[in-house]
Protein backbone atom coordinates (compact mmCIF):
# COMPACT_ATOMS: atom_id res chain seq x y z
CA UNK A 1 0.00 0.00 0.00
CA UNK A 2 1.26 3.70 -0.83
CA UNK A 3 2.07 6.23 2.16
CA UNK A 4 -1.05 6.09 4.93
CA UNK A 5 -2.33 3.01 3.37
CA UNK A 6 -3.75 0.14 5.47
CA UNK A 7 -1.14 -2.21 6.73
CA UNK A 8 -0.65 -6.48 6.16
CA UNK A 9 -1.85 -6.90 9.83
CA UNK A 10 -4.78 -4.24 9.11
CA UNK A 11 -5.73 -6.13 5.83
CA UNK A 12 -6.11 -9.39 7.84
CA UNK A 13 -9.58 -10.03 9.39
CA UNK A 14 -9.29 -10.38 13.53
CA UNK A 15 -9.66 -14.64 13.75
CA UNK A 16 -8.95 -15.17 9.83
CA UNK A 17 -6.33 -18.13 9.09
CA UNK A 18 -3.44 -16.23 8.39
CA UNK A 19 -4.12 -13.86 11.43
CA UNK A 20 -3.34 -17.09 13.78
CA UNK A 21 -0.05 -18.26 15.10
CA UNK A 22 1.98 -20.44 13.70
CA UNK A 23 0.97 -23.69 16.52
CA UNK A 24 -2.53 -22.62 15.78
CA UNK A 25 -2.22 -22.91 11.94
CA UNK A 26 0.04 -26.42 12.07
CA UNK A 27 -2.74 -27.73 14.12
CA UNK A 28 -5.60 -26.59 11.78
CA UNK A 29 -3.81 -28.07 8.81
CA UNK A 30 -2.70 -31.03 10.31
CA UNK A 31 -6.38 -31.74 11.89
CA UNK A 32 -7.21 -33.43 8.24
CA UNK A 33 -4.74 -36.11 8.22
CA UNK A 34 -5.25 -36.78 11.87
CA UNK A 35 -8.82 -37.12 11.05
CA UNK A 36 -8.14 -40.01 7.92
CA UNK A 37 -5.63 -41.93 10.15
CA UNK A 38 -8.48 -41.62 12.81
CA UNK A 39 -11.42 -42.83 10.38
CA UNK A 40 -9.59 -45.62 9.90
CA UNK A 41 -8.75 -46.72 12.96
CA UNK A 42 -12.59 -46.05 13.79
CA UNK A 43 -13.57 -48.86 10.79
CA UNK A 44 -11.21 -50.96 11.49
CA UNK A 45 -12.24 -51.17 14.94
CA UNK A 46 -15.86 -51.59 13.94
CA UNK A 47 -15.08 -54.28 12.05
CA UNK A 48 -13.35 -56.08 14.79
CA UNK A 49 -16.22 -56.04 17.14
CA UNK A 50 -19.01 -56.84 14.41
CA UNK A 51 -16.51 -59.14 12.17
CA UNK A 52 -14.15 -59.90 14.04
CA UNK A 53 -10.40 -59.80 13.63
CA UNK A 54 -8.64 -62.24 11.16
CA UNK A 55 -6.17 -64.11 12.96
CA UNK A 56 -4.07 -66.91 11.17
CA UNK A 57 -2.66 -69.56 12.65
CA UNK A 58 0.80 -70.56 12.80
CA UNK A 59 0.27 -74.30 10.70
CA UNK A 60 1.75 -74.12 6.80
CA UNK A 61 -1.12 -75.57 4.93
CA UNK A 62 0.98 -75.63 1.70
CA UNK A 63 4.92 -75.39 0.89
CA UNK A 64 5.62 -73.81 -2.72
CA UNK A 65 7.58 -76.04 -5.10
CA UNK A 66 10.87 -75.26 -5.05
CA UNK A 67 11.10 -72.52 -2.51
CA UNK A 68 13.16 -71.84 0.25
CA UNK A 69 10.74 -73.60 2.60
CA UNK A 70 11.07 -76.45 0.66
CA UNK A 71 14.49 -76.62 0.48
CA UNK A 72 14.59 -75.99 4.32
CA UNK A 73 12.92 -79.37 4.92
CA UNK A 74 9.02 -77.33 5.72
CA UNK A 75 6.39 -79.90 5.40
CA UNK A 76 2.81 -78.76 5.16
CA UNK A 77 1.36 -79.63 8.43
CA UNK A 78 3.91 -78.16 10.14
CA UNK A 79 3.41 -75.62 12.93
CA UNK A 80 6.40 -72.30 13.14
CA UNK A 81 6.73 -71.62 16.56
CA UNK A 82 9.68 -69.93 16.04
CA UNK A 83 11.75 -67.52 14.27
CA UNK A 84 15.42 -66.69 15.15
CA UNK A 85 14.40 -67.59 18.27
CA UNK A 86 11.73 -65.30 18.65
CA UNK A 87 8.28 -67.21 19.34
CA UNK A 88 5.53 -67.04 16.63
CA UNK A 89 1.48 -67.33 17.21
CA UNK A 90 0.17 -66.24 14.11
CA UNK A 91 1.42 -66.24 10.57
CA UNK A 92 1.39 -62.56 9.85
CA UNK A 93 4.32 -62.76 12.40
CA UNK A 94 5.48 -64.55 10.04
CA UNK A 95 5.84 -62.60 7.24
CA UNK A 96 6.80 -59.56 9.40
CA UNK A 97 10.02 -61.19 10.41
CA UNK A 98 10.59 -62.57 6.90
CA UNK A 99 9.90 -59.56 4.45
CA UNK A 100 13.22 -57.93 5.40
CA UNK A 101 15.65 -60.99 5.38
CA UNK A 102 15.99 -61.73 2.07
CA UNK A 103 18.85 -64.08 1.66
CA UNK A 104 20.20 -64.24 5.07
CA UNK A 105 19.16 -67.61 7.10
CA UNK A 106 17.07 -67.93 9.11
CA UNK A 107 16.72 -70.69 12.06
CA UNK A 108 13.26 -71.85 11.66
CA UNK A 109 11.65 -73.43 14.99
CA UNK A 110 8.88 -75.60 14.23
CA UNK A 111 6.57 -78.53 15.35
CA UNK A 112 5.87 -81.79 13.31
CA UNK A 113 3.87 -84.70 15.40
CA UNK A 114 4.05 -83.03 18.55
CA UNK A 115 8.15 -82.54 18.16
CA UNK A 116 10.50 -79.77 18.09
CA UNK A 117 12.81 -79.17 15.37
CA UNK A 118 15.17 -76.69 14.25
CA UNK A 119 15.36 -75.79 10.60
CA UNK A 120 18.00 -73.45 8.60
CA UNK A 121 15.73 -71.16 5.38
CA UNK A 122 17.36 -68.75 3.61
CA UNK A 123 14.24 -66.48 2.23
CA UNK A 124 14.54 -65.67 -1.57
CA UNK A 125 14.29 -62.07 -2.96
CA UNK A 126 10.78 -60.89 -4.87
CA UNK A 127 10.55 -57.05 -5.53
CA UNK A 128 13.00 -56.70 -2.48
CA UNK A 129 10.87 -58.45 -0.19
CA UNK A 130 11.91 -61.85 0.98
CA UNK A 131 9.87 -64.69 0.80
CA UNK A 132 9.88 -68.21 2.36
CA UNK A 133 7.59 -69.84 0.19
CA UNK A 134 4.56 -71.39 3.08
CA UNK A 135 1.07 -70.97 2.79
CA UNK A 136 -1.15 -70.40 5.57
CA UNK A 137 -4.58 -71.61 6.03
CA UNK A 138 -8.15 -69.73 5.80
CA UNK A 139 -7.80 -66.98 8.64
CA UNK A 140 -10.13 -67.17 11.31
CA UNK A 141 -12.14 -64.51 12.86
CA UNK A 142 -11.39 -63.08 16.47
CA UNK A 143 -14.38 -60.58 17.79
CA UNK A 144 -12.61 -57.97 19.77
CA UNK A 145 -14.34 -55.75 22.82
CA UNK A 146 -14.30 -52.26 22.53
CA UNK A 147 -10.87 -50.81 24.07
CA UNK A 148 -9.36 -54.15 22.61
CA UNK A 149 -10.73 -53.38 18.99
CA UNK A 150 -9.51 -49.74 18.84
CA UNK A 151 -5.85 -51.04 19.68
CA UNK A 152 -5.94 -53.08 16.90
CA UNK A 153 -7.58 -51.48 14.89
CA UNK A 154 -4.80 -48.44 15.62
CA UNK A 155 -2.26 -51.17 14.99
CA UNK A 156 -3.96 -52.14 11.76
CA UNK A 157 -3.46 -48.86 10.47
CA UNK A 158 -0.16 -48.09 11.31
CA UNK A 159 0.42 -51.47 9.65
CA UNK A 160 -1.18 -50.37 6.68
CA UNK A 161 0.61 -46.88 6.82
CA UNK A 162 4.11 -48.40 6.82
CA UNK A 163 3.14 -51.10 4.17
CA UNK A 164 2.03 -48.16 1.83
CA UNK A 165 5.35 -46.25 2.45
CA UNK A 166 7.46 -49.02 1.73
CA UNK A 167 5.48 -49.53 -1.75
CA UNK A 168 6.25 -46.44 -2.53
CA UNK A 169 9.85 -46.47 -1.50
CA UNK A 170 10.17 -49.73 -3.54
CA UNK A 171 9.18 -47.69 -6.63
CA UNK A 172 11.51 -44.65 -6.17
CA UNK A 173 14.09 -46.95 -6.23
CA UNK A 174 13.34 -49.01 -9.14
CA UNK A 175 12.46 -52.13 -6.75
CA UNK A 176 9.04 -52.22 -7.50
CA UNK A 177 7.07 -51.33 -10.84
CA UNK A 178 4.81 -48.12 -10.65
CA UNK A 179 1.90 -49.73 -12.63
CA UNK A 180 0.31 -49.90 -8.82
CA UNK A 181 -0.34 -46.35 -9.00
CA UNK A 182 -3.79 -45.25 -9.26
CA UNK A 183 -5.75 -42.62 -9.96
CA UNK A 184 -10.00 -41.94 -9.50
CA UNK A 185 -10.89 -44.63 -12.28
CA UNK A 186 -8.82 -47.31 -10.25
CA UNK A 187 -10.94 -46.39 -7.15
CA UNK A 188 -13.80 -46.33 -8.55
CA UNK A 189 -12.80 -50.32 -10.11
CA UNK A 190 -12.07 -51.09 -6.99
CA UNK A 191 -14.82 -49.69 -4.89
CA UNK A 192 -16.72 -51.84 -7.19
CA UNK A 193 -15.09 -55.01 -6.97
CA UNK A 194 -14.92 -54.45 -2.68
CA UNK A 195 -18.78 -53.74 -2.86
CA UNK A 196 -19.36 -57.04 -5.11
CA UNK A 197 -16.95 -58.93 -2.44
CA UNK A 198 -19.17 -57.85 0.41
CA UNK A 199 -19.98 -55.08 3.72
CA UNK A 200 -16.70 -55.90 5.21
CA UNK A 201 -14.19 -56.07 2.07
CA UNK A 202 -15.52 -52.34 1.08
CA UNK A 203 -15.51 -51.09 4.43
CA UNK A 204 -12.07 -52.60 5.28
CA UNK A 205 -11.05 -50.79 1.17
CA UNK A 206 -12.42 -47.43 2.71
CA UNK A 207 -10.08 -47.88 5.81
CA UNK A 208 -7.14 -48.13 3.56
CA UNK A 209 -8.25 -45.61 1.40
CA UNK A 210 -8.30 -42.94 4.05
CA UNK A 211 -5.15 -43.95 5.04
CA UNK A 212 -3.58 -43.47 1.62
CA UNK A 213 -5.27 -40.20 1.39
CA UNK A 214 -3.81 -39.49 4.47
CA UNK A 215 -0.14 -40.49 4.03
CA UNK A 216 -0.37 -38.45 0.14
CA UNK A 217 -1.43 -35.02 2.07
CA UNK A 218 1.18 -35.39 4.60
CA UNK A 219 3.86 -35.73 1.71
CA UNK A 220 6.06 -31.97 1.50
CA UNK A 221 5.04 -30.93 -1.21
CA UNK A 222 3.70 -26.85 -1.23
CA UNK A 223 -0.47 -26.65 -2.14
CA UNK A 224 -0.52 -30.09 0.54
CA UNK A 225 -0.89 -29.56 3.87
CA UNK A 226 2.51 -31.67 4.48
CA UNK A 227 4.09 -28.49 1.93
CA UNK A 228 2.11 -26.42 5.02
CA UNK A 229 3.70 -28.20 7.60
CA UNK A 230 7.12 -27.81 6.13
CA UNK A 231 6.86 -23.70 5.47
CA UNK A 232 5.46 -23.09 9.00
CA UNK A 233 8.96 -25.17 10.70
CA UNK A 234 10.89 -22.94 8.30
CA UNK A 235 9.00 -20.37 9.22
CA UNK A 236 9.78 -20.91 13.24
CA UNK A 237 13.31 -21.58 12.50
CA UNK A 238 14.08 -18.50 10.63
CA UNK A 239 11.06 -16.23 13.19
CA UNK A 240 9.47 -14.96 10.66
CA UNK A 241 7.36 -15.96 7.28
CA UNK A 242 9.21 -17.16 4.67
CA UNK A 243 9.21 -14.62 1.46
CA UNK A 244 5.83 -14.44 -1.17
CA UNK A 245 7.95 -15.04 -3.74
CA UNK A 246 9.34 -18.29 -2.38
CA UNK A 247 6.08 -19.10 -1.02
CA UNK A 248 4.72 -18.69 -4.73
CA UNK A 249 7.33 -20.83 -6.49
CA UNK A 250 6.95 -23.71 -4.28
CA UNK A 251 2.98 -23.44 -4.79
CA UNK A 252 3.52 -23.55 -8.63
CA UNK A 253 6.14 -26.40 -8.82
CA UNK A 254 3.79 -28.36 -5.84
CA UNK A 255 0.56 -27.88 -8.53
CA UNK A 256 3.16 -29.14 -11.57
CA UNK A 257 4.14 -32.00 -9.43
CA UNK A 258 0.30 -33.22 -8.71
CA UNK A 259 -0.69 -32.66 -11.84
CA UNK A 260 1.74 -34.65 -13.28
CA UNK A 261 0.88 -37.37 -10.69
CA UNK A 262 -2.69 -36.74 -11.67
CA UNK A 263 -1.74 -37.83 -15.56
CA UNK A 264 0.67 -40.36 -14.62
CA UNK A 265 -2.13 -42.05 -12.41
CA UNK A 266 -4.73 -41.76 -15.03
CA UNK A 267 -2.75 -43.16 -17.72
CA UNK A 268 -1.97 -46.24 -15.40
CA UNK A 269 -5.55 -46.32 -15.13
CA UNK A 270 -6.45 -46.62 -18.58
CA UNK A 271 -3.41 -48.72 -19.34
CA UNK A 272 -3.61 -51.49 -16.96
CA UNK A 273 -7.71 -51.13 -15.90
CA UNK A 274 -10.59 -52.15 -17.12
CA UNK A 275 -11.53 -49.31 -18.59
CA UNK A 276 -8.34 -49.37 -20.55
CA UNK A 277 -9.23 -52.86 -21.52
CA UNK A 278 -12.79 -51.80 -22.46
CA UNK A 279 -11.43 -49.12 -24.72
CA UNK A 280 -8.80 -51.31 -26.09
CA UNK A 281 -11.61 -53.78 -27.15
Amino acid sequence: PGEGGPTAAQLRPEGAFHAKPLKDRAIIVAAGPIANFLLAVVLFAALFMAVGRPVVTNAVVTVVPGSAAERAGILPGDRIVALDGAPIRRFEEVQRHIRPRAGQPVLVGIERDGRPLELRAVPESREGAGILGVGAGPAEFERLDPLSALWAGSVQMVDVSAQTLAALWQMLTGQRGTEELGGPLRIAELSGQMADAGLRNLVTFIAVLSVNLALINLFPIPILDGGHLVMYAAEAVRGRPLPPKAVEFGFRAGFALLIGLFVFATWNDLAHGAVGRWLAS
